[in-house]
């Protein structure tokens, strides 16, 4: 018993709108620069930026996706802020001056963290 060519074309539409999401959310590029904390998809969305002017705090941390996050990907956790968790371990975490709070993990968050910290005392004026 087949659906015929209408149910086809939707469950081949669905295949392709799940790729599109996974891949949107599968690989992320993380910059830390003058101007901030910016989090990019491949695919260019979704994308983070903290301005420089609204880090409050960065710090290293040790991420557990799921005991944190309850999960891997684009992740929200309550009282946790928000995340780009792609696996366990080494991440930097912003806390903005408005108390939100968010985490990415990435190689080397030691340099990456000492960067923006240094970014934000120099805007600082420190």
């Amino acid at each position: 018993m087949s659906g015929g060519p209408v149910t086809t074309t939707v469950l081949i539409a669905l295949v392709v709108l799940m790729a599109a999401v996974i891949a949107a959310t599968a690989v992320f590029h993380v910059r830390v620069d003058e101007t901030g904390l910016t989090v990019i998809s491949a695919t260019g969305f979704p994308r983070v930026h903290i301005p420089i002017t609204e880090v409050e705090r960065v710090e290293v941390v040790d991420v557990s996706p799921m005991g944190e996050f309850g999960g891997w990907g684009l992740r929200w956790a309550p009282g946790g802020g928000f995340g780009v968790v792609l696996r366990a371990g080494p991440g930097i975490r912003v806390v903005r001056a408005d108390r939100r709070v968010f985490t990415v993990t990435v190689d080397d968050a030691q340099t990456g963290a000492a960067l923006l910290a240094a970014e934000v005392a120099r805007a600082a004026g420190r």
